[in-house]
């Protein structure tokens, strides 16, 4: 039987990717409960039994994002994955090390206060909707960003960094011109490619945080 209970909380690309599932399974035939679909869907099936999505449109790490206290019971869940800080990364007037500083605050905050045992923390993907900044400008912001994300999660037991792949460059290795292959609005991974990008990440991290679980 299945054990472990997966918590994803972010923006609004976990808003969008939970739409997306939402519509699918709503138009599916099916006895499987809304978790079973869900895990069948992003291939862990045999080991987690919930992924709790907590998404929130619009929002900032730096501003207007807090972790969702009545849902995070002690112990509830073994696995965090936190996906923001893309539209920080936006606004001119926020530096790197700020955004840095408070995508690290809440990941400390899961692994901490509300005592899940591995996080992971997800890298910021490439957009051309970049509200203050120009894609070349955003581009350069959210690689340092990353940057640092990777140097704090090091630093830290029990929170890594899981970076997105396929949505900086392609599978050649080569560096996309802009994001319209897997964004239809320059913003959210919402076409096909994209969702089939953003799906495969999202089991990834899992996977890998089923293996640091294990190392504990």
């Amino acid at each position: 039987m299945p054990d472990y209970k997966v918590f994803l909380g972010g923006h609004s690309f976990v808003v969008s990717y939970q739409d997306h599932l939402e519509n699918k399974y709503s138009k599916l035939a099916t006895e499987l409960t809304w978790n079973e679909y869900v895990c069948n869907e992003l291939g862990v099936s045999k080991w987690v039994k919930e992924i709790c999505f907590k998404g929130i449109r619009g929002a900032k790490v730096t501003e207007n994002y807090n972790l969702p206290a009545p849902m995070l019971v002690h112990g509830q869940f073994h696995i965090g994955i936190l996906d923001i800080g893309s539209n920080d990364v936006t606004m001119s007037k926020l530096s790197e090390e700020r955004i840095t500083w408070h995508i690290m605050a809440e990941a400390e905050a899961m692994r901490d206060l509300f005592h899940i045992p591995v996080v992971k923390v997800c890298s910021i993907i490439h957009r051309d909707n970049a509200g203050d900044l120009s894609p070349s400008e955003f581009r350069v912001k959210a690689h340092e960003v990353n940057r640092r994300l990777q140097t704090e999660c090091a630093a830290r037991p029990r929170i890594s960094y899981h970076g997105h792949e396929g949505f900086w460059r392609d599978k050649h290795g080569q560096q996309l011109a802009d994001t319209y292959a897997h964004s239809y609005d320059g913003i959210h991974p919402n076409t096909p490619l994209g969702r089939q990008l953003y799906r495969a990440s999202l089991t990834r991290a899992i996977h890998n945080a089923k293996r640091e679980l294990a190392q504990l």
